[in-house]
This record gives structure tokens, C-alpha cells and sequence, in this order.
């Protein structure tokens, strides 16, 4: 009798529960999708090894339309590659808000501006943006160029060797987001870059514990050792961090960083907090280092594969800068990124995303990028093994990687 009163009441639940979420099996079943599992979903395509949980994903590709509806567990997905799609989505008002797996990203850098809940990104988004303006940019790009320098003296080390450059871009990213960030200089390319390793465990095993559904436990994941590495990375970079902003905050000091503007900007905000300061001091540091070292290692990799366009740049470079003078925000140039002979829908590359919630330091970004790339292609000319983008093969990450890593052929320019 007991057996049979539990079965009914699940029943019931089930009832319940699937009633409660009927829009969200409506919606999926206007679009052709791969199978799916009961409770799990499609969430067994991202069992295995992250070099293959991609191939897996990216051939619904050439069998589905986009968007294509994926189940992850109870949580629905839609995969979106069409740039029309991608264009009516990101400025949605209705899509601002982000999804439940931002809460691994907020385990990782705290509640910053890449996963607010969106009045609080709004007001801090309002803050920040103002912080990006031109003339803190323009007054960058001094720091930008100095560690470019150290940057192209570790690849005089690398000459004559293909090597994966993923690392060494790392360690420069670190040192300029530190120095531009909080006004620390990190040393990192000139002594262990204990920072860089802190931001790539935090950034890895988040990626692993969002794909992997027991992970989304709290008690599962602390019993594996990903917690470890992770919980000590976090820590480590808090601490950092922590400790820094309350040393600016109690000494006060006029530097010319992200914090001391942001000090600034909040100042007579009652609602931005310390702890507010700090999280978005560490979204901008964790989030700038992943992003800068891998399209920066990415753009190596191209414009090896593409010799002629690597030579266009430097005869730009050349040109507009010459090859031994400092580097200023006034010589910042315009590489004709997909040629003029090609019309792309501007949806069709989105590296800092789009719409409202995009990338709010996209300019940084690239400025920092200009000036590596400059000062690296005066002294360098890079190879690659690969011919062409579709050689390469990757692996998932919260960024993608190739499996075999960012392998460039550094040679010293005659």
C-alpha cells in the first residue's frame, strides 16, 4: 500500500513538474533537434575528452538548422550560428538576463559584470563604460608598448622554433591588465607567472564543471580533485586582489588604473560596495587575460598560414610607424580585417559578442592587441604547419582551443 501511495505521488510530481515547464517543450519542439534523453538530455554528447565534446556539438552544424535546441540535464539550450539569428537574440531586451550556468563563472570571478543580474549590470555597466573612454585608452598604450618590448625579447628566445605561444602571450596579458588594472607591476614575463596559472585553473575546471552534470552538485564536485585546484586558484587570486584594492583605497593613491577610475566613478554610490570593487576588478583581469592571450595566439597562427597578409601589416607597420620608434595611441592601425573585396554580415564575427551586454573593454582589447602584434611583426615573421582555418583541430573550452596548441614558427626578420 505504501509502494503503491510513493508512486502515485511521483507520479503527481512528474505531472506537476512537466506542466510547470510545458513552454519550454514547446519551444524545443518547433525545431529539429538531436535525440535526447530523459532527465539528461543531450548532455551525454559532452561525455568524454574536451577535444572531442567539439567535434560531437559542431556537426549538428551540417545536420540541424540554426537555432538548434539542446537539452543540458532540465535546462534548455539553443545552439545559434546563423549571424541573423545571432543579430536578433544578442539585442533582445528579453535576452539580457544570463543563463544558470553563469553561476560556475561566478564560483570562478565573483559577481562582476559578465554575470549580474540585469538592474545591477545596468547601473554597473553605466559606470564602467564611461571608465573606456579615450583619453584613459590613449594614455594606456605607453604600458601597452613597454611590455610589448619585454614581450618581443622572449620571442628573440623562440627563434628557429615552433612553439606553442599561448603561454607566453598569458604571461604578457598578465602584465598589462596588472599594471593597467591596479597599477602592480607583475613581473610576469620576466619571473614565474604564478598569476597567469591562478586565472587558467580558475577559467579550466569551471569550463569542466559546466559540462560535467554531477559537477553541478556542490558536494560531488568538492569530493573531486578539481576542487582543490580550483578553490586554491580562487583563493590565491582573491587574496591578491583583495589585498591590493584595500592597500589604494587606505593610501589613496592618483594612479592611472582601471581601480583608481573605478574608485572614482563609484564614489558616493552607496550601493557599489568594496566587495563590489573587488569582483569587478577580477572579472576585468581573469576575463582580460583569457581573451587577450588566445585571439592573441590565434593571430599568430593566421597570419602564419596567410604569409601575404602578414606582409601587408608589416609593410602597414612600416609605413605608418617605422620599425624602431615608440609606439603611440596616434599610430594605431586599421588592418583591413576581411578585405574590401568581401561583404560579411557583421554578425558573422563577434569576437567581444554584441548587442548590449557585449565586451565593455572591446577597446582596450584591441588596443592592447595593435600595439603586440606591431611591435612583434617588425621583428618577426611567423609559419604555420596548417594551411587553412578547417586543418586545425579543437578542443572545448570556455574559449576554444586547438588540441595540439597554438603552434607558430617564430624566424628573426633580415
Amino acid at each position: 500500500m505504501l509502494v503503491n501511495w510513493l508512486l502515485v505521488l511521483v507520479a503527481l510530481w512528474c505531472v506537476r513538474y512537466y506542466w510547470s515547464r510545458r513552454r519550454l517543450y514547446q519551444c524545443a519542439r518547433q525545431r529539429p533537434s538531436p535525440f535526447a534523453l530523459p532527465f539528461v538530455g543531450n548532455a551525454f554528447y559532452l561525455f568524454g575528452h574536451s577535444r572531442d565534446i567539439f567535434d560531437k556539438v559542431f556537426k549538428f552544424h551540417s545536420i540541424f538548422a540554426s537555432p538548434t535546441p539542446l537539452w543540458l540535464g532540465s535546462h534548455l539550450f539553443f545552439i545559434i550560428w546563423d549571424p541573423q539569428n545571432l543579430k536578433i537574440v544578442l539585442n533582445n531586451q528579453n535576452c539580457l538576463r544570463k543563463s544558470f550556468f553563469y553561476k560556475y563563472i561566478e564560483d570562478a570571478i565573483g559577481r562582476g559584470l559578465i554575470s549580474h543580474d540585469v538592474p545591477k549590470w545596468k547601473r554597473h555597466r553605466k559606470m564602467i563604460g564611461l571608465i573606456f573612454n579615450k583619453k584613459v585608452l590613449n594614455s594606456f598604450v605607453e604600458i601597452f608598448y613597454n611590455k610589448s618590448l619585454i614581450l618581443s625579447q622572449r620571442f628573440e628566445k623562440l627563434a628557429g622554433e615552433n612553439t606553442d605561444v599561448f603561454d607566453v602571450f598569458s604571461c604578457f596579458a598578465v602584465d598589462v591588465l596588472m599594471q593597467t588594472g591596479v597599477g602592480v607591476d607583475a613581473n610576469a614575463q620576466t619571473s614565474d607567472c604564478h598569476q597567469a596559472q591562478w586565472f587558467n585553473t580558475a577559467k579550466d575546471v569551471t569550463f569542466i564543471r559546466m559540462n560535467n552534470i554531477f559537477y553541478h552538485f556542490d558536494f560531488i564536485f568538492r569530493l573531486s580533485s578539481y576542487s582543490k585546484q580550483f578553490y586554491q586558484a580562487i583563493n590565491n587570486i582573491e587574496t591578491m586582489i583583495g589585498s591590493v584594492v584595500k592597500e589604494q583605497i587606505a593610501l589613496n593613491l592618483k594612479q592611472n588604473t582601471f581601480l583608481q577610475q573605478l574608485i572614482e566613478a563609484s564614489n558616493g554610490d552607496d550601493d557599489f560596495t568594496e566587495t563590489d570593487l573587488i569582483e569587478e576588478v577580477i572579472t576585468f583581469l581573469i576575463g582580460g587575460n583569457d581573451t587577450v592571450s588566445t585571439t592573441l595566439s590565434y593571430t599568430l597562427m593566421v597570419l602564419g598560414m596567410y604569409p601575404d597578409i602578414q606582409e601587408k601589416i608589416y609593410v602597414e607597420v612600416k609605413n605608418t610607424v617605422g620599425l624602431d620608434q615608440p609606439i603611440t595611441h596616434t599610430d594605431l592601425f586599421d588592418p583591413d580585417r576581411f578585405g574590401s573585396e568581401v561583404i560579411r554580415d557583421p554578425y558573422s564575427w563577434i569576437p567581444f559578442s554584441s548587442g548590449p551586454r557585449n565586451c565593455v573593454a572591446f577597446k582596450y582589447a584591441f588596443m592592447v592587441m595593435k600595439v603586440a602584434i606591431a611591435t612583434l611583426i617588425r621583428n618577426y615573421q611567423f609559419s604555420s604547419t596548417y594551411k587553412n582555418v578547417a586543418d586545425i583541430k579543437f578542443q572545448a573550452n570556455l574559449l576554444l582551443k586547438p588540441i595540439d596548441g597554438f603552434k607558430v614558427s617564430v624566424q628573426l626578420r633580415k
